[in-house]
């Protein structure tokens, strides 16, 4: 998949500034300006220093945040991301970006916190919890992040909840003795020449007769997933789920473009799966480092979901992936379950975060009644 780069757009002014943050001392809370984004690469580059981010030139970076933050498809001016400013200089930044979704079929505003940083020279300060604590008092009905072990306390001193079941990571070794043997290999274990060993184990088990890691082969049509049979296929799947995301083509669109041209390992891939003329699912995923694929979303309807799973295996295992990771949808544990997945907490910014007002949207997110992917939070971002 592809898409075309969005025109660069000015950061709109907000229509309110945010909660008064005169306790912090010598800092200050405010919304986000265009000048500000040269600042915010340089913060971004020191804050996420060894991530691949931090390779980038601070010209591509400033690109992609000004494309994150101000060029996104869904403008509100009461929902401004927002910079600490401490001895005048920005010591954290917190990017917030709406998102329309529906409640019961009816409409609601949704925020998704994404780029949360603070300068490491200031981690004492009071930048972190400024940030979230005007990101949480910001007119929005469901305020969604994802975090790690230290945003999350940041995130539940000030009255927001984890949901476990979206915190989960799974993922399904499709050549074990290869994914094991590059676990060891990234942890510094001088293991490289098991390589060719690997390999053989990994071409044997697959060709046992009741092997696991034989390829399925289910009764789908597959096709190509453009914006607009993504766009319909989430309506009419979500539609089963209390709360869900508002999608038209040109979002996705969007989304699929910015996710297709910054994936650090080569081209999405989407792919629509037909039974009988109708769409019986669907994924998306792209190769990463380690030839471990990473699946952006999964969609199927209850009774296609382990062919769906079975297909996404066999596509990824052709294109040479020694495994299949992603972030879990629950409703799609059985199937997983099935397929011999494993189940854990990821490394990182794993924990989705949510904070409302209305405990019936929050009851939704933690009884996994919600449709909620990679898309609808930050990872993709």
């Amino acid at each position: 998949m592809s898409g075309t780069a969005a025109p660069l757009a000015p950061c709109p002014p907000p229509s309110r500034p945010p909660p008064d943050s005169a306790a912090a001392g010598s800092g200050r809370l405010r919304p986000v300006v265009e000048a500000d984004l040269p600042a915010i690469a340089a913060l971004h580059r020191r804050a996420f220093d060894g991530a691949p981010s931090a390779r980038t030139s601070a010209e591509e970076l400033e690109t992609l945040l000004r494309e994150i933050v101000c060029g996104h498809p869904w403008p509100d001016r009461r929902l401004p991301s927002l910079v600490f400013e401490q001895d005048g200089a920005i010591a954290g930044f917190l990017g917030i970006m709406p998102r329309p979704m529906s409640f019961d079929g009816e409409p609601i505003v949704a925020a998704v916190g994404h780029n949360f940083m603070v300068d490491p020279d200031r981690r004492s300060s009071l930048a972190a919890i400024e940030l979230v604590r005007g990101f949480l008092a910001g007119a929005q009905d469901l305020s969604l992040a994802e975090g790690t072990d230290t945003s999350r306390r940041v995130w539940k001193a000030l009255g927001g909840t984890v949901a476990p079941a979206y915190s989960l990571r799974w993922t399904r070794p499709l050549a074990p003795a290869r994914y094991g043997l590059g676990l060891l290999v990234r942890r510094g274990v001088p293991a490289w020449w098991l390589r060719p060993l690997a390999a053989a184990a990994d071409f044997a088990a697959a060709r046992l007769p009741a092997s696991p890691l034989r390829d399925r082969r289910p009764d789908l049509e597959a096709g190509e997933l453009d914006a607009a049979t993504l766009a319909g296929s989430i309506g009419r799947l979500s539609a089963r789920r209390q709360l869900a995301p508002r999608y038209d083509a040109a979002d996705l669109e969007w989304m699929l473009g910015v996710l297709d041209r910054h994936a650090a390992a080569g081209s999405l891939r989407g792919v629509a799966l037909r039974r009988a003329g109708e769409i019986a699912g669907w994924y998306l995923w792209f190769m990463r480092s380690g030839r471990v694929a990473e699946a952006v979303q999964i969609g199927a309807t209850e009774e296609a979901a382990v062919d769906v799973v079975d297909h996404l295996l066999a596509d990824v295992r052709r294109a040479g992936a020694v495994a299949v990771a992603g972030r879990l949808e629950p409703a799609l544990m059985p199937a997983l379950s099935e397929r011999m997945s494993l189940f854990h907490r990821g490394r990182g910014p794993s924990w989705l975060l949510a904070h409302s007002r209305d405990e019936r949207l929050l009851r939704a997110v933690h009884a996994g009644d919600a449709f909620l992917t990679r898309l609808e939070g930050e990872w993709w971002a």
